[in-house]
């Protein structure tokens, strides 16, 4: 563990005024929150209250849980798209506290030539493959298609129009 004599002090400051919490700052130079804590403190900066530190961050949280919600796609990407720099597990909570699983929206609105997945929501089978719903281009039949043929050259032909779209 790095003291405080021995921390990157222009990143602590960096990651802190980009509303990092103090734990994420620990993990990345090596020391305890106390640590940041301690070491923002004697540079005279005021520290946020760590009860306080999910609010903090609370409208730029809910602006990403938006995105992932209409949007779909992963955390790192919503971050990405957004431009927005926040710590993902701050994120996570806010999801957490209301109930959103931020998973169930990894393969929502991905395509391919043939199939749209416009439910949210994956699973496993017994034989170990994920499955989504997804939505037949053609007909707009749903059908469970696995979450691997998503992104293959082999895709699954609809079972109601038994036609391969050429989108």
């Amino acid at each position: 563990m790095a003291s405080t004599k021995n921390i990157d002090a222009d990143l602590v400051l960096e990651l802190y005024e980009a509303g990092y919490a103090t734990t994420y700052i620990g993990k990345v130079v090596g020391c305890t929150p106390a640590n940041i804590r301690n070491h923002l403190l004697n540079k005279g900066i005021v520290v946020r209250p760590h009860s306080h530190s999910l609010s903090y961050r609370l409208s730029d949280s809910m602006e990403v849980i938006r995105s992932i919600l209409s949007e779909g796609g992963t955390l790192k990407e919503a971050l990405k798209r957004l431009g927005i720099n926040i710590d993902p597990n701050t994120v996570r909570r806010a999801a957490c506290t209301r109930g959103i699983d931020l998973q169930a929206y990894l393969y929502l609105n991905k395509q391919n030539k043939n199939w749209l997945v416009s439910t949210p929501g994956h699973w496993k089978r017994e034989d170990g493959k994920k499955y989504v719903i997804a939505t037949c281009k053609t007909c707009g039949m749903f059908s469970e298609v696995p979450v691997l043929k998503l992104d293959s050259v082999n895709q699954p032909i609809c079972g109601s129009c038994s036609c391969i779209s050429t989108n």
